[in-house]
């Protein structure tokens, strides 16, 4: 039996390191409040690193524990998937045949929902990532099509590129896919698709 720190005769050198096992403590005899501030660290702090490199997986975090207010400013949020075709600067992406993904367009049924938005030139066969959230900025001349409209919707147009509001037709899906910010976008996928717009007052959509 390992006696708490309070009991002044215990010395934390007296445990060996890989003595205490998973087996020898009792379910939910460590809690929140048994470890005290700072006393486990990652790979981020300095001195001893209690968490190694790759030991926490998916399984070991509950559903919804981590949320954004967790994740520094500037995050991305990206998943990878091979292209089926030439993607060049800033596009936004749709999944076809499950695992694949293209070229969203604002006139074809098959090309909509897009699931992201890809920053660089890939060609057919690479494996992309595709962001669905967070700020990016992009490339000098890549924003051409909402360039001036900061604060404005951004929504998926013709042959991938995003564009403003202004440069969408009747007869299209309009699908919002972020927020132009200076110098880029603040990526947000909607999943919904509108055809023809959405009837409000105006900068509703």
């Amino acid at each position: 039996m390992i006696e708490g720190y309070f009991n002044p005769g215990f010395n934390p050198a007296d445990i060996v390191s890989g003595s205490v096992t998973s087996g020898d403590l009792a379910p939910n005899s460590v809690t929140s409040g048994s470890i005290g501030s700072g006393a486990v660290v990652g790979a981020g702090a300095s001195g001893a690193r209690i968490i190694a490199s790759g030991t926490v997986g998916s399984f070991d975090l509950a559903s919804g524990i981590i949320t954004s207010m967790y994740l520094g400013s500037g995050t991305l949020y990206n998943e990878t998937y091979a292209c089926v075709e030439m993607i060049s600067g800033t596009k936004a992406v749709c999944i076809t045949s499950g695992t694949v993904v293209a070229l969203a367009m604002a006139g074809s049924g098959l090309r909509l929902p897009a699931a992201g938005i890809v920053f660089n030139d890939y060609a057919s066969g690479d494996v992309v990532p595709a962001f669905f959230g967070g700020r990016h900025l992009t490339r000098v001349g890549l924003a051409a099509f909402w360039s001036g409209k900061q604060g404005q919707n951004l929504y998926v147009g013709s042959g991938g590129h995003i564009v403003a509001q202004s440069l969408l037709v009747s007869g299209q899906g309009w699908q919002r896919v972020g927020t132009a910010v200076s110098g880029g976008i603040a990526i947000g996928i909607h999943g919904v698709i509108t055809s023809g717009g959405l009837i409000g007052p105006p900068g509703t959509f």
